[in-house]
């Protein structure tokens, strides 16, 4: 094989350090082809050992903004402040509390460790000292109730039983005194309370002598110390939803711990579904939110990547008409986005829900590089040594190529300039695989096409492509200019008009995969009424401080609730105690006695009794209490026949269950009191233990947690909730302050990245290009293309968000490339003769175009909602680019270029 004629010098002064780089590496092309492979296993074992994922948005976030340190400074100090939240949904509080019992225990039990896993705060943890939680009023009504009704407590107390009950509310009536038999102590209107607590107690008689249940004893109101059967329980305000809280033992170790821990409780649930088919249960929270989005965008990741790969292959088989060297070239890509992940590894150390998608893009972008080396070695190659054919297309094409992959790599490395962590990161890792492959494909490839062609199989596929002709698209386009450009025109201020109408989506749950369990469920919690479960943090000093702090943050319009340990510690202690002593002596000394047999024949004259008193009173009473009075009298009449039709003996044994209840009630309500009267204060050291280490820090101080009433998931609820927050302290922080900001800071570097991109790109292009006519025409893909693009969003339902935003610099890159290259052969030809359009560099542009959708569309299988979208602008965005360098360029360089 002969070596061609020298070539000429080269139009761009990069051009012949090019060409000694490639000269070097396919020197010797085995050893360069070992080396890279031998660099690509040391990177990718670094990588499988040290790379991790990073799933918190706090770790997106510079390290010194303020609400960013004092969140690490509260999860030192108190712990993980981020519960995996576990809701469980029925019908029936008691079927709820079953299964998040069973659940519980089940976890326990589990391969996953939890520091807490809690759905109640245990009400028998302070019952001695209730009467603390009562106010000032209700603690003097329950002395004057104690006062006043002493002998019938006593009585009662000598002689427990039913019988004793019903023949103590007779002889009030007896005395005159029914209206006031059972004050509850809260208010003045004791005559229509009283009537309401004995007709509870009829309720309840009747029921059980129907043959079911007695739901409770009449104590409850009696002594206005009724427990309520939910007490302590974690519910939503409808009782349909109980909170499970959830810390696992790895709380905070990252994406893989929080990741097990929901996946057990997941499987946790599941297995219990067969026993409460009337439950569902899901999982939310931070960490369970962070987790599904990782895990579904890793998911997308592998098969984004796959599909680009295959679908790559076969567009470069068909284009080139052969399998080696598009073989090759996707192995080339594929080495060199190993090594881009050994890179990563040593300098960022992680991957995030943002730069775990860089391959993708890496595959669409990074393969153009290739393209343009495999299509003029082919039009070079004719009676060349491939050592001279390669040297050749890197001095002549090369310049361009490394100006569209530098244009594509700055528009990643500008994003390094933003204030958000998170987005510079990715800028350094898209950009850095940029460039990573741009070096694989001047050393590796060229290498590695040399080797093809000088071995058996690369001469069996060997071709002789003649001369390279002109590309009659291009030809087409640029013969027609005067439509061409009309049309491309008004598609401009089509576009220009159009894009107003763009909105953008800043909710981050609109991000995810429909159908996420965590997502599913956190909004189920906002349609519910409840709070969220993300609430704002602060912290204080002393009780005195945060009882200040809560009083300022409950008074704002925005705040539905806030949790701290003062939930369990009531106010005015002293003063209640001081009441409290002054009960003692009125119930110290009440013992009751052991509870009788039920005399049944002696209950049925007692309601036989009680019905004719209340036929008295009903005469009697007032006009406005007499219908409740008669309805009291038809109620017992009813228990009275019922009563004589059932005989003594069964109402004897239907009603025992029922007289126990009202016996053990009566004694645990005496007990109450007794060690109520005694109580000391309730202070943050004798607390329930889960509420002691959530709110109680390490060095003492306390923890407020502010729950928003408006949806901050929206932009508009989400400022008004941190406005008026840091209206009471600017020291706020949490979830809900976290995402604002982190919200504020995308949006500002989307808009700096996209102005620094167009800056950048431009200054290149003219570094390289140097000609003012030939620098704006290779402006105008990207312009035209990014605009379009834009335009035509409304069209197909397509708003921004934080997600596709990022993909106004990504096609401002990949848009310029085209127009580059095209411009670049242009001037070439005009140097060194030959064809103003030539075929090779057209069906170059036109295969680099197709592969770059390619890559960005193969984001279109994402579940992710961002991912998805931002695939789909990507998309469109090449190819209007693409649109624009081949139909609109040529008609411009055929006008304009001479």
């Amino acid at each position: 094989m002969t070596a061609g004629p020298s070539p000429p010098t080269p139009v761009f002064p990069i051009g012949r350090p090019l060409r000694w780089l490639v000269a070097l590496s396919s020197r010797r092309p085995a050893l360069t082809v070992t080396a890279w492979l031998a660099v690509a296993v040391v990177m990718l074992a670094w990588a499988f050992v040290a790379l991790r994922f990073e799933t918190s948005m706090l770790r997106l976030l510079s390290p010194t903004a303020r609400y960013v340190t004092l969140y690490e400074q509260y999860s030192r100090n108190f712990g993980e402040l981020d519960d995996v939240m576990i809701i469980v949904e029925s019908g029936d509080v008691r079927r709820s509390v079953a299964f998040a019992d069973r659940l519980v225990g089940a976890l326990r039990r589990g391969p996953v460790r939890f520091h807490r896993l809690t759905y109640r705060v245990d009400p028998g943890h302070v019952a001695g000292q209730r009467l603390l939680y009562l106010t000032l009023d209700e603690l003097t009504s329950l002395q004057r109730t104690l006062i006043d009704q002493r002998d019938f407590i006593e009585r009662f107390a000598a002689r427990p039983g039913l019988t004793t009950l019903l023949a103590g509310i007779r002889q009030r009536i007896d005395a005159g005194i029914l209206l006031s038999l059972f004050d509850l102590g809260l208010d003045d209107r004791t005559s229509r309370q009283g009537l309401a607590v004995l007709g509870d107690l009829v309720g309840q008689l009747q029921a059980v002598a129907d043959g079911h249940d007695g739901d409770h004893s009449p104590w409850a109101g009696f002594w206005g110390l009724g427990r309520d059967r939910d007490e302590g329980l974690f519910l939503s305000d409808d009782k349909r939803l109980l909170f499970v809280f959830a810390d696992p033992l790895s709380g905070g170790g990252g994406f893989a711990a929080d990741r097990d821990a929901v996946e057990e409780i997941r499987r946790r649930i599941a297995e219990l579904h067969v026993e409460f088919p009337d439950v569902s249960a899901g999982v939310t929270g931070g960490p369970a939110l962070s987790a599904d989005e990782m895990t579904s965008a890793f998911r997308d990741s592998s098969i984004a990547t796959l599909v680009a790969a295959v679908l790559t292959l076969a567009v470069l088989v068909l284009a080139f008409r052969q399998v080696v060297k598009p073989l090759v070239m996707l192995g080339v890509l594929a080495t060199s986005v190993i090594v881009s992940i050994g890179v990563i590894t040593l300098t960022v150390g992680h991957l995030t829900i943002f730069s775990v998608m860089f391959i993708s893009m890496v595959v669409g972008l990074g393969i153009d590089y290739g393209i343009y080396v495999l299509y003029r070695y082919e039009a070079e190659r004719a009676g060349r040594d491939p050592r001279d054919a390669v040297a050749l297309v890197a001095e002549r094409s090369g310049p361009g190529i490394v100006l569209g992959a530098l244009s594509g790599a700055v528009t990643f490395y500008v994003l390094m300039l933003t204030d958000f962590r998170g987005i510079r990161e990715f800028g350094f890792v898209a950009g850095t695989a940029l460039l990573i492959a741009l070096l694989a494909m001047l050393t590796l490839f060229p290498a590695a096409l040399v080797l093809v062609d000088a071995s058996r199989l690369g001469r069996r596929r060997d071709r002789r492509p003649g001369p390279d002709g002109e590309s009659r698209l291009l030809r087409f386009a640029a013969e027609r200019r005067g439509v061409v450009l009309t049309l491309a025109g008004v598609a401009a201020v089509l576009a220009a008009v159009t894009a107003q109408g763009v909105g953008f989506d800043y909710n981050l749950m609109n991000l995810q995969a429909p159908g996420t369990e965590s997502v599913r469920w956190e909004k189920r919690i906002i349609e519910s009424g409840t709070r969220s479960v993300f609430g704002a943090l602060d912290t204080a000093g002393s009780i005195a401080e945060l009882r200040a702090k809560a009083a300022a943050f409950r008074r704002l319009p925005s705040v539905a609730d806030v949790d701290s340990v003062t939930m369990l510690i009531p106010d005015d202690q002293p003063a209640k105690i001081g009441l409290l002593s002054g009960v003692r002596p009125l119930v110290s000394g009440l013992r009751v006695e052991p509870r009788r047999r039920l005399d049944g024949a002696e209950m049925v004259r007692e309601v036989e009794t009680l019905g004719r008193r209340l036929a008295f009173v009903a005469e009697q009473a007032p006009a406005d209490a007499g219908a409740e009075v008669r309805g009291l009298e038809a109620g017992v009449d009813r228990l009275r026949t019922t009563l004589a039709r059932l005989g003594p003996d069964e109402v004897a044994r239907r009603f025992t269950a029922f007289d126990a209840r009202v016996y053990d009630d009566f004694g645990e309500s005496v007990g109450a009191l007794q060690a109520g009267v005694a109580a000391g204060p309730i202070t943050p050291e004798n607390v329930p233990e889960e509420l002691r280490r959530k709110f109680v820090g390490r060095d003492g101080r306390y923890l407020l947690e502010i729950y928003p009433r408006v949806n901050t998931w929206e932009r508009a609820g989400a400022r008004r909730f941190v406005d008026e927050l840091r209206s009471v302290t600017p020291d706020v922080t949490g979830t809900p302050i976290i995402t604002h900001e982190a919200i504020a800071l995308m949006e500002s570097a989307y808009r700096e990245g996209t102005l620094y991109a167009f800056v950048c790109v431009g200054a290149l292009t003219a570094l390289v290009l140097r000609r003012p006519r030939a620098i704006l025409l290779g402006l105008v893909p990207f312009v035209l293309g990014t605009l379009w693009a834009v335009g035509s969003m409304p069209a197909l339902g397509l708003r921004f968000n934080l997600s596709n935003v990022w993909g106004l610099p990504l096609m401002i890159g990949a848009s310029a490339e085209y127009g580059i290259n095209l411009v670049m052969r242009f001037v070439e030809s005009r140097a060194h003769g030959g064809p103003a359009f030539p075929r090779s560099t057209g069906a170059a542009v036109f295969l680099s175009g197709l592969t770059t959708v390619v890559g960005f569309g193969s984001l279109l299988v994402a579940d992710h909602r961002g991912i998805w979208s931002l695939g789909l602008l990507l998309t469109l965005g090449s190819c209007t680019g693409l649109a624009a360098a081949l139909v609109v360029l040529p008609a411009l360089l055929r006008q304009f270029g001479r």
